[in-house]
């Protein structure tokens, strides 16, 4: 039990420490609004956490206009309705923990739910850890490079994927919350009924400035709230403030069926309020110019008329009023194609972005060869599948799909679309394959088996009309989703979460007794769990990884370095990032590298300098310190690399960001492009610490510590011989394996020796060189086979040492 505690514990710390941290990198260049979101999100939290209910009800008031403040202010796309989303869901989760009461669920809905959650987590973390090459897991690099074949760099693609696992969890998590609040703050279905008539009133309030500034964008300027999105500007489609056109297109289309419901039976204010909310927004749908927003609004009408004739029909009271109500049925139907044929080819129609899509649609079902009539969506959905087919198990990776796909398009002759597969099951089983959306189909299976149970058992007497306004635009939804992935917009996932909570609720028995999973069936569900994380684990690290996907498709190597530019016309250079890195060919015989370097930010010197690592084929080179912002010459050996293509990176200790760049760069250090090799090393050493001295032995020494290889040039007197001293960082245990060195000159082997474990024992090895070397110098390496920690004196800071060397040039 303390075990189960401590593990809900530190994952919730966890997920609080993921949300700071996502919430700090997505958050838009503004301090105040930044300050005032995080604030907003703050209160929501510890609201949520005391009083559940009534964090819930903050949440939704502030769901449909949360996305415009950022959009309106231009500072930025911010995606505030996703992490107000998960302010809230911590917030409830906080108050799971603190008071232990379990989630008011079935099992056999909760499970699916679960499991949904647990694959979007732990293959969008797979997919992250691939696209950063293991960093920092197993990797000390991280390559920022391209990941696909448009040039997308890992840092672009990684951000995406974080973004798309927080959209595939609103859904879910926000459904399960919602349902146990619903079902803890209710005791019959008509407080739920006069509850969900309170969500009606507040979004209809709340979409008030949505609709305002739709108009205004309609109206006086196409640009208002739309940032960059070129395309639906020049259309004049209608966003309000929210992520796109489309999310507020869907997300009428959604409300208004139940806002027209409760507009029929109410009288006085709220029906005035309903039917401004109704009207206004069947307006708005038509300037967003969303075709699926059409179609649903037609589908749910379909529907609603349906439920009618069969009620009419089935009461035997009217057969007049049951034959009007088929003439109106079958007049609507009929009506349908010639209404929509007759506005798509009306001239008036191009003042109206949707009239004019339609047009447009219409044009080219006329004129294309393709004949296509879900306007080529089929190519999205073909290369869809064959990502799937291509990773059938555990898909391409939650959010990898838009940076896959410019990989996939190089076999296929026309090329699609790059932000998602333009069917929200396609889309699921091409990131999350099998896996993903079998829970999918099982959550779905039990929550409308649910459903028709609640209506078999209640009877169809108990369904008002606002619930089947519910049922009737959750089923559509789910039609919907064939041509287009719409729970990726994060309106959409709110209140279809929001819905289904309310329907589930409606359906079941508030009384229900929740049944503990037995010890036996959770086992079987950990070792699911495994299994799952462990084969998404295997295609991560093996078909998808960062060097496959480079192979596969030849990326180019290098990564962390901006564009080339010019030093006064005299020589190319580029900035680094933090880490950056390139294949380079070493030549035959010649192991000595030369860079030209430079830091050129003015406060650069002593007191500040610059530190950066440089490491060949993963291994380390040497560190060197920058203290001025002028160009300097550094030469690095690169000991037994013989001629071949190698992998030669940098990681520099800290970055800064130039003045008036927009957007801004994180620069590390320039590089000059020209990179040299000689055979000539000049330096006094390499990979050395300073001079230090040991009279532990009774005699003094002088030597230097050593990384796991160093270069060192030494004057071989003209009798040829020397001796060469060496000894263990620190004491090794009896069990603990000893140090083993290789020493070279000039590249050739001298000794290969095993270190005592005593660290007051000098081992001390004499060489004679040959007649050729004396009176010259001679470089002599030293190679380490393992690193040792040590603690720098009079300090807390701790270093890692290869071994202690000195050397000895007397007879």
């Amino acid at each position: 039990m303390k075990l189960r505690r401590l593990i809900y514990i530190w994952s919730f710390v966890a997920a609080i420490a993921a949300w700071c941290i996502s919430a700090y990198f997505f958050s838009p260049p503004s301090f105040v609004y930044t300050s005032v979101f995080s604030l907003i999100c703050i209160i929501l939290f510890i609201t949520t956490y005391r009083l559940p209910i009534s964090g819930w009800w903050i949440f939704i008031a502030l769901a449909p206009a949360i996305n415009l403040p950022s959009r309106a202010l231009m500072i930025g796309a911010h995606q505030a309705l996703i992490f107000l989303s998960f302010a809230f869901i911590l917030g409830w989760i906080a108050n799971k923990i603190v008071t232990q009461k379990k989630i008011n669920m079935e099992n056999n809905i909760a499970v699916p739910v679960f499991f949904i959650i647990f694959v979007g987590i732990s293959s969008g973390a797979w997919t992250a850890l691939r696209f950063s090459n293991l960093y920092p897991v197993f990797s000390h690099v991280f390559k920022n490079g391209w990941v696909n074949a448009s040039g997308v760099l890992a840092s672009q693609a990684i951000k995406h994927t974080i973004l798309s696992i927080l959209k595939l969890l609103v859904f879910p998590s926000l459904f399960i919350a919602s349902y146990d609040i619903l079902h803890n703050s209710v005791d019959n279905r008509v407080q739920l009924n006069k509850l969900f008539k309170k969500i009606v009133v507040i979004w209809s309030i709340m979409l008030i400035p949505v609709i305002i500034t739709a108009l205004y964008q309609n109206l006086f300027n196409p640009k208002f709230c739309m940032l960059n999105e070129a395309a639906w500007q020049e259309a004049k489609r209608v966003s309000g403030g929210m992520m796109d056109p489309n999310s507020l297109g869907l997300f009428l289309f959604l409300f208004i069926p139940v806002v027209i419901s409760y507009a029929i039976s109410e009288r006085g204010p709220l029906q005035i309020l309903f039917a401004f909310s109704s009207l206004s927004g069947l307006y708005i749908i038509t300037l967003t110019g969303s075709r699926s927003s059409l179609l649903g609004i037609i589908i749910v009408t379909l529907i609603v008329l349906l439920i009618i004739f069969i009620r009419s029909l089935l009461s035997h009271k009217s057969r007049k009023k049951t034959l009007m109500i088929s003439a109106v049925v079958f007049i609507f139907i009929i009506s349908i194609p010639i209404f929509t044929t007759s506005i798509a080819n009306s001239p008036s129609s191009a003042g109206n972005p949707l009239l004019n899509r339609l047009q447009r649609y219409a044009q080219h079902l006329s004129f294309s060869k393709s004949k296509s009539v879900v306007d080529r969506r089929e190519w999205q959905w073909k290369q869809a599948i064959t990502m799937w087919k291509d990773y059938p198990l555990t898909g391409i990776g939650v959010g990898a799909f838009s940076t896959e796909i410019s990989n996939y398009n190089l076999k296929t002759s026309m090329e699609t679309p790059i932000d998602n597969a333009w069917n929200q099951y396609l889309h699921w089983l091409s990131e999350t394959g099998i896996f993903g959306v079998l829970f999918w189909i099982w959550f779905y299976s039990t929550f409308i088996r649910a459903v028709i149970k609640g209506i078999k058992k209640e009877g169809t007497a108990t369904l008002s009309s606002p619930v089947i306004a519910v049922m009737s635009v959750l089923s559509t939804i789910q039609f919907l989703y064939i041509f287009g992935a719409h729970l990726q917009a994060p309106e959409v996932s709110v209140c279809v979460a929001v819905f289904s909570a309310f329907l589930l609720a409606f359906f079941t028995d508030n009384k229900i007794d929740i049944h503990k999973i037995k010890h036996g069936d959770k086992l079987v569900l950990i070792i699911v769990a495994v299994l799952i994380f462990a084969v998404q684990g295997h295609e991560a690290l093996g078909a998808l990884s960062y060097n496959s996907i480079h192979k596969r498709y030849h990326l180019p190597y290098n990564f962390g370095f901006y564009n080339v530019e010019s030093w006064n016309n005299q020589f190319d250079y580029k900035w680094t990032q933090k880490f950056a890195g390139e294949k380079i060919k070493i030549p035959k015989g010649n192991k000595v590298l030369l860079l030209k370097i430079a830091a050129i930010k003015p406060d650069t010197s002593e007191q500040n300098p610059k530190n950066i690592i440089i490491k060949l084929n993963g291994k380390y080179l040497d560190s060197l310190k920058i203290d001025t912002p002028d160009w300097r010459d550094y030469e690095i050996y690169t000991f037994d690399s013989s001629a071949k293509q190698a992998e030669l990176t940098f990681e520099c200790d800290k970055t800064w960001q130039p003045l008036n760049e927009v957007p801004p760069r994180q620069l590390g250090f320039a590089l000059a492009t020209n990179i040299i090799f000689t055979n000539v090393f000049s330096r006094e050493s390499q990979g050395l610490s300073d001079w230090k001295e040991d009279n532990s032995s009774g005699k003094l020494i002088r030597y230097r510590e050593t990384g796991k290889r160093a270069a060192m040039n030494i004057n071989i007197p003209e009798h040829g011989v020397f001796k060469v001293l060496l000894r263990s960082p620190i004491n090794l245990k009896f069990y603990q394996k000893p140090i083993h060195v290789t020493i070279e000159l000039n590249n050739l082997l001298l000794d290969s020796v095993t270190l005592p474990q005593n660290n007051k024992e000098w081992l001390t090895r004499t060489f004679t060189a040959n007649a050729g070397m004396r009176g010259k110098k001679g470089l002599l390496t030293i190679t380490v086979d393992k690193f040792s920690t040590i603690r720098v004196k009079n300090s807390i800071k701790r270093i890692k040492v290869g071994t202690c060397l000195a050397i000895d040039l007397k007879r």
